[in-house]
């Protein structure tokens, strides 16, 4: 009964974490694109700053979100906690993304890109390192 419990629990896990994957590429391949159209018409760097340092926040957050999977003392609540962690370093941190490379120059636009995707798929590895590591013990 335990082993067909974190059999599902590692399939729902992957079910999210397919489905979140595709987000930060996706946001980040729009982003760029309407940049060069629909951008701010002046750069702005207090923006741009600002989102990173609210992304780096939110990663922080997400990380020790993402610590409480090691200590639970349930399976549910270790899903609980990866899923807020990775919906976060998944979702937020990309719309985060957007908006900095929205508010920067087109020719600034593809290497903030790739910065917010580097933040959040390191967040999203950790999130399921540490999934992983507490369904194997």
């Amino acid at each position: 009964m335990k082993g067909e419990a974190e059999r599902s629990a590692r399939e729902r896990s992957l079910r999210l974490l397919s489905i979140i994957a595709i987000i930060p590429p996706l946001v980040m391949l729009v982003s760029v694109s309407a940049s060069v159209r629909f951008g701010l018409s002046f750069s702005s760097p207090l923006v741009s700053i600002s989102a990173m340092l609210v992304a780096l926040f939110t990663f922080l957050m997400a990380d020790k979100i993402s610590s409480k999977i090691l200590g639970a003392s349930s399976l549910e609540e270790a899903l609980s906690s990866f899923r807020k962690s990775t919906l976060m370093n998944g979702a937020v941190i990309p719309a985060l993304g957007a908006v900095a490379i929205l508010s920067s120059r087109p020719s600034d636009a593809l290497f903030t890109a790739l910065i917010y995707m580097v933040v959040s798929y390191s967040g999203i590895a950790a999130s399921w390192r540490k999934l992983s590591v507490s369904l194997e013990s």
